[in-house]
């Protein structure tokens, strides 16, 4: 080739499609296992629940940007103690060097991030497209109306999920220290931190009832009735009270499963929440 031609040859070579088969074997399986805990601390940490008191986070791994806190179960870092973090990632940096150049085909091959996401998106991959023969056939089909039709009904699942969203979010979270209380009534009282979160841009009223109970009641702290205000696109945490009369199914079992019912009655929107309610026999 000289720089006198007219059309010079390209210099890179045309992109090939790549169709990874499955296989079974031992280190296989054993990168499964691997991809699974992995993932599982990816996804898993964020949920775990640690009890720090009032008025703070109980989220167990947290960085607070809003209030400037680092949260690490019983461990919190002030910003004037972020050297800490710092060493810790300086460790962990050296840690990462020293395990690669010992063992570098064991990190990549097994616990490097691209290569446990690239296994996950290549199991969705056969999970909706088939295996290595499926996926060539596809690739090799003509572009017609029917090629496309799983990205067609995914978008249209999407876009049907977003129009039907809604606009409530709830999560109840039984208070188990104690489980119950018996009022000088003879009547059974569990405790409840009910969260609910107001997606809508104003200010929206919420009222808590339980579905199918006609006997038990509800209890809002500090409230008059069972109805809460909620501020536009906030969150707000309540403490309620269900209350099963003496001598009732719910009062004298050990755990009856209850549902909670929360209604905006602006729009009629409805959603719910399952819990359970503990009664005598649960001591």
């Amino acid at each position: 080739m000289t720089m006198n031609q007219p059309n010079p040859r390209s210099l890179y070579a045309p992109r090939e499609p790549i169709f990874p088969r499955r296989v079974a074997a031992k280190f296989r399986a054993r990168k499964w296992w691997i991809m699974g805990v992995t993932l599982a601390i990816c996804h898993v940490t964020p949920w775990i629940h640690w009890d720090r008191g009032p008025s703070l986070p109980d989220q167990a791994v947290l960085i607070d940007m809003a209030h400037r806190r680092f949260y690490f179960f019983w461990i919190r870092i002030w910003p004037q103690e972020f050297y800490f973090v710092a060493g810790l990632l300086i460790m962990a940096g050296i840690g990462l060097f020293l395990f690669t150049s010992a063992l570098g085909r064991v990190w990549c091959g097994y616990t490097c991030p691209q290569t446990v996401w690239t296994d996950l998106f290549i199991l969705v991959e056969r999970w909706i497209k088939g295996d290595r023969n499926a996926r060539v056939r596809l690739w090799n089909a003509p572009m017609t109306a029917r090629k496309p039709r799983g990205l067609i009904g995914n978008l249209a699942l999407s876009d049907a999920a977003l129009l039907v969203r809604p606009q409530i979010e709830v999560a109840v979270s039984p208070i188990r220290n104690p489980l119950f209380v018996s009022l000088s009534d003879g009547s059974i009282g569990n405790a409840y931190d009910v969260r609910l979160r107001n997606k809508w841009g104003d200010e929206r009223q919420f009222n808590i009832e339980l579905a199918g109970d006609p006997n038990s009641q509800v209890r809002l702290e500090r409230a008059d009735d069972s109805s809460v205000m909620v501020p536009a696109d906030t969150t707000a945490l309540h403490r309620i009270y269900v209350l099963a009369p003496a001598n009732t199914g719910s009062a004298m079992a050990d755990t009856t499963d209850i549902r909670f019912a929360i209604e905006e009655p602006q729009s009629a929107e409805r959603v719910g929440a399952d819990s359970v309610f503990h009664g005598k026999e649960a001591q």
